[in-house]
């Protein structure tokens, strides 16, 4: 039984040692994985328009929350017809050069707590709070690669969650009527859900873009993309800088990887 600490440094401290511990150091090892994109299918850039970031602005939820430049996603929304404009320039030149800026790359991360003994580390969940500039580049990102795998079929038919028209809900409705014509054709089922625990967590970024490399197949991904996740700084509410790989989640993981899926024998 471990023992308790009060001050704010030492809890911190405690959550960083924690949120360490359960990241997955890569083995080194990368897997066989073909291309799956046509030779002549590619994605060679991403067009930043203003329309595209007016959209992602006018989506942005407008939080008071903090960021490491301090700037609010409720501020950028009031400013939302003047920002376009100038941050189409930005994106743009960042792209072309393939670098951001240095503070794109800090994160403050704020323990959550889930559920359970809230004395507990592992029953709180890391929130990494960042650029809101560097958020809105990405999902402009986001979009267009969506739409190149989608209409390339580089995505499996299964998958289910952070896709449009194609969230977990419909994944049970869909499987409900695949059971109820299998039950009326007295046919047995068999299913079994995994929850992988931790799942963003213990992703191993190196095979992540290992795999998102040939079905992107695009120039700007090794120069441009891959800038987002070297040299990530993170601070946990103002403490020592710790280990916990921050990345571009809506781009490289919740594009690729579904937290819960199903297998369904028959």
């Amino acid at each position: 039984m471990g023992s308790l600490v009060f001050t704010d440094d030492r809890k911190a401290e405690v959550f960083n040692s924690y949120f360490n511990s359960v990241n997955v150091d890569d083995n080194g090892t990368l897997p066989d994985f073909p291309h799956r994109a046509k030779a002549d299918v590619s994605l060679d850039t991403v067009e930043f328009t203003t329309e595209k970031i007016h959209k992602v602005i006018r989506k942005h939820k407008p939080k008071h929350t903090g960021n490491p430049e301090d700037f609010s996603p409720y501020l950028v929304k009031q400013l939302i017809t003047a920002l376009p404009v100038p941050l189409l320039l930005l994106f743009s030149s960042f792209l072309s050069v393939g670098k951001i800026p240095s503070s794109w790359k800090n994160a403050i991360i704020t323990p959550i707590y889930k559920k359970g003994l809230s004395s507990d580390p592992a029953n709180y969940r890391p929130i990494s709070l960042r650029s809101v500039f560097g958020k809105l580049m990405e999902r402009v990102i986001a979009v267009d690669m969506t739409n190149y795998l989608l209409t390339n079929k580089l995505l499996n038919p299964s998958q289910y969650g952070f896709l449009s028209k194609r969230s977990t809900l419909t994944n049970l409705v869909e499987s409900v009527n695949d059971w109820t014509v299998s039950i009326e054709n007295k046919v047995y089922n068999r299913v079994a859900y995994i929850d992988f625990s931790r799942a963003f967590d213990s992703v191993s970024h190196v095979k992540l873009l290992y795999k998102l490399s040939p079905m992107v197949l695009m120039a700007f991904f090794s120069i441009g993309l891959l800038t987002f996740c070297q040299n990530v700084h993170t601070l946990l509410e103002s403490v020592a800088p710790c280990r916990l790989l921050v990345i571009f989640e809506v781009v490289l993981y919740k594009v690729v990887v579904s937290v819960r899926s199903y297998i369904w024998f028959t």
